[in-house]
């Protein structure tokens, strides 16, 4: 029976860390256009930041409180950008789009699902503490 321990992904991951962000930014960009005004600047340091956050969620996986530190983390940091709840739900979307186009075939299908359910999981967080 396949696991679906985040961790184990952790190396795929890191080694795709590039491409799942690059997918994540295209997604929300597609979804929602008018959140590219938000990355005017800075934007490779934001992928980099984005892939240390990935990396940082599948090791927290298992534990709510550091979900919910992340959650807190993630609202702080762009409450000063002024990134609303229907912008975390679109990064949500985003989120699970660049995973399973990024993980598909790499990963066992319970892996990719426990990817969805974390992220809706601290997405859901984020928008209750955005309110």
């Amino acid at each position: 029976m396949p696991s679906s321990d985040l961790r184990e992904t952790l190396p795929l991951v890191y080694q795709n860390k590039a491409r799942i962000a690059d997918r994540f930014y295209q997604a929300m960009f597609r979804l929602a256009p008018e959140t590219r005004a938000f990355f005017m600047g800075g934007f490779g340091k934001q992928k980099a930041v984005f892939a240390t956050l990935i990396v940082r969620v599948a090791q927290s996986a298992d534990s709510p409180d550091a979900l919910e530190e992340i959650a807190r983390e993630m609202v702080a940091a762009h409450r000063r950008h002024g990134v609303s709840a229907d912008e975390f739900r679109v990064a949500g979307l985003a989120l699970t789009e660049a995973m399973e186009n990024s993980l598909t075939g790499e990963v066992a299908a319970d892996q990719i699902e426990r990817w969805t359910k974390v992220a809706d999981t601290l997405v859901q967080r984020m928008i209750d503490l955005s309110g």
